[in-house]
């Protein structure tokens, strides 16, 4: 009931989106998600395609990145591993053409405290295909010095510029949102992101769509007459 009640949401959105070309990318790629949960990968792909041409009418790089990683996703999930291999490069392609110098490999640790590798763009393709090693002894909560060897595998959907260095800049650098895996290819139970979506599969299985966002905390001061 509740998947039902989100497409038809989604599509009226999409019916009453008109010419809004950024609109019209988000809830083409939220349906194809909705119908990749429901197993109809021919209607996912139609949808991610929409997004992506959406995208790329609106001049959107950083949305055009996640519609490849997107049907890329949806390749391997068909086994249709040359396709998949295709997308990702695609995506990785869009990445280095805006700039980007560096990418940090970012996860959290088990109390939610945001951690990072940082590599250089060229290596993001293999970190992507192989993953990327670092000691998890070190990170609080992980695993013990006999246990350390971890690996993060980039979640390409979540790739984004930083701001604060921007693709323009000497130091351009972009962060993408990592899982982390055991050496036997496992994902790593204490993963925060392993947890929260065994999570929202168990309720997608009751018949209810998890959603949740960032709560944003901020201070706002008043400057005197020296702007201080």
């Amino acid at each position: 009931g509740s998947l039902r009640e989100a497409q038809d949401t989604f599509e009226e959105a999409l019916a009453r989106g008109g010419r809004a070309v950024t609109l019209i990318a988000r809830v083409e790629q939220n349906l194809g998600i909705l119908a990749n949960i429901r197993g109809d990968l021919k209607q996912a792909e139609s949808h991610y395609r929409g997004s992506l041409a959406a995208y790329e009418e609106s001049n959107d790089q950083h949305g055009c990145g996640i519609a490849f990683h997107n049907l890329g996703m949806l390749s391997a999930d068909r086994e249709h591993w040359d396709q998949a291999e295709e997308h990702y490069r695609q995506s990785l392609e869009i990445a280095r053409a805006s700039g980007i110098r560096f990418v940090q490999l970012q996860f959290t640790d088990i109390i939610g405290s945001v951690k990072a590798v940082t590599i250089p763009i060229h290596q993001l393709e293999s970190s992507v295909t192989h993953g990327t090693w670092f000691d998890g002894s070190s990170i609080e909560g992980f695993t013990r010095i006999a246990e350390s060897d971890q690996y993060l595998m980039p979640d390409m959907s979540t790739f984004a510029e930083l701001p604060w260095q921007k693709g323009a800049g000497q130091r351009g650098t972009a962060r993408v949102i990592c899982d982390v895996y055991t050496p036997r290819g496992e994902p790593f139970v204490g993963d925060p992101r392993f947890v929260l979506r065994r999570q929202v599969e168990r309720a997608r299985k009751l018949g209810y769509i998890v959603n949740m966002g960032p709560e944003l905390e901020f201070f706002l001061f008043r400057r005197n007459g020296d702007g201080r």
